[in-house]
C-alpha cells in the first residue's frame, strides 16, 4: 500500500490486487482437485465398510442360525462374491432367500469371484462348494476403483470367518 501524496488515505495498488486474484484463484483450483478425490476415497471407503458388514452378517447369521422367513432354521448360508457385488443368501432343504446384498456402484468392482459357505451353529466356513470339498483355507477378493487410485485387500481365513482388511 503506498500513499505519495499528502493527504491521501494508502489504497492497494493494482498489481497488489492481481497477485491476490492470482492466488486465490490458484488455491480454488487446488481445493476443487482435492474435494474430487477425497470425494472418491469417500465412496471407496463406504463400499468397503458396506462389504465388511455383509462379511460380518454372515458369521453372525450362522452362529445364531438366523430363521428363514421367520419360520425354519437354514441348513447354511451363501455368500457370493462377483466382479459387481456381494449377496448372502439362506437356504434349506425346502427354499432359499436373500438375506443381504450390496451392489457395488459403477465406479468399483471386485476382483476375484468366491463362494463361501458358513454352517450353523458354529459359524464354520468353507469355500467354493457346501460340501467343504476345497482344500483352501484362505480367500481374498480385491475391491479397486475404476481409476485403480484406490484398493482394498479383503480376506477370510476359515478358522475364524472375521473379514480382514489390507491396511
Amino acid at each position: 500500500m503506498k500513499s505519495f501524496l499528502p493527504g491521501r488515505k494508502p489504497a492497494f495498488t493494482l498489481i497488489e490486487l492481481c497477485i491476490c486474484v492470482v492466488i486465490v484463484a490458484i488455491l480454488s483450483v487446488a481445493v476443487v482437485v482435492n474435494f474430487g478425490k477425497s470425494q472418491l476415497k469417500a465412496n471407496f471407503d463406504d463400499q468397503v465398510i458396506q462389504i465388511v458388514h455383509v462379511l460380518e452378517q454372515a458369521r453372525t447369521y450362522s452362529l445364531t442360525n438366523f430363521l428363514i422367513a421367520d419360520t425354519s432354521p437354514a441348513e447354511y448360508y451363501l455368500l457370493t462374491v462377483s466382479s459387481t457385488g456381494i449377496t448372502l443368501l439362506a437356504y434349506n432343504s425346502s427354499t432359499s432367500s436373500i438375506l443381504e446384498t450390496v451392489t457395488l456402484d459403477s465406479n468399483f468392482s471386485i476382483t476375484g469371484s468366491e463362494e463361501v459357505y458358513y454352517f450353523p451353529p458354529n459359524g464354520d466356513i468353507c469355500f467354493d462348494t457346501p460340501d467343504c470339498d476345497s482344500l483352501a483355507t484362505e480367500i481374498s477378493f480385491t475391491l479397486v476403483d475404476s481409476t485403480a487410485t484406490y484398493s482394498k485387500e479383503i480376506s477370510l481365513n476359515m478358522y475364524g470367518g472375521f473379514p480382514e482388511v489390507e491396511q
